[in-house]
């Protein structure tokens, strides 16, 4: 299930003019009227988006284990307060990635602040999704679902999806 909005310049900034208390923090009251969206991206240090089709490069870490970066933009959703990220306000964010059987390949579930930006979207950027098991030969090349859901302290639930072909970085006449 996705749910994606096309959200406008003007309604963007109604959020950030509305969806900000009298001390310039979001209300849930504010963000109720706003249609929520979530787009799954990667990226390391700045958001990419990822279309259906695109290559995920699946990331040898310096422990033996392999990861994948995955960044998350959304709107509608309350971001938490990055001073204190255990106050109750941080949301809850899942990424799963599943093989095309849905055996589950990696997953990262993380609570904390999302980072608000100034046209009033939030992101998480540079997420790592660790692999729960297997070589790296195992999952490269293969095509694999990216499932993505937040949960915000207002009760707010955002989630997208998209088909991706995990790869190695090499290219796939290298690694045979």
């Amino acid at each position: 299930m996705r749910l994606v909005a096309r959200v406008s310049a003007g309604t963007v900034l109604l959020v950030v003019l509305l969806g900000s208390g009298c001390d310039g923090e979001q209300t849930c009251a504010a963000l109720a009227s706003v249609q929520g969206s979530a787009e799954i991206g990667t990226g390391s240090a700045t958001f990419r988006a990822l279309v259906e089709g695109d290559d995920l490069e699946v990331t040898q870490g310096p422990q033996g284990g392999m990861h994948v970066w995955v960044s998350a933009r959304f709107s509608g959703i309350m971001a938490g307060n990055p001073a204190s990220p255990v106050d109750g306000t941080s949301p809850l964010l899942q990424i799963d990635v599943l093989s095309e059987e849905s055996e589950l390949l990696a997953r990262s579930i993380r609570l904390g602040p999302l980072r608000l930006r100034e046209d009033g979207t939030t992101e998480r950027v540079g997420e790592i999704v660790p692999f729960v098991s297997g070589r790296i030969d195992d999952v490269v090349w293969r095509q694999a679902v990216v499932e993505l859901s937040v949960l915000d302290s207002c009760g707010t639930l955002l989630t997208d999806s998209r088909q991706v072909r995990l790869t190695s970085g090499c290219s796939e006449e290298a690694t045979d």
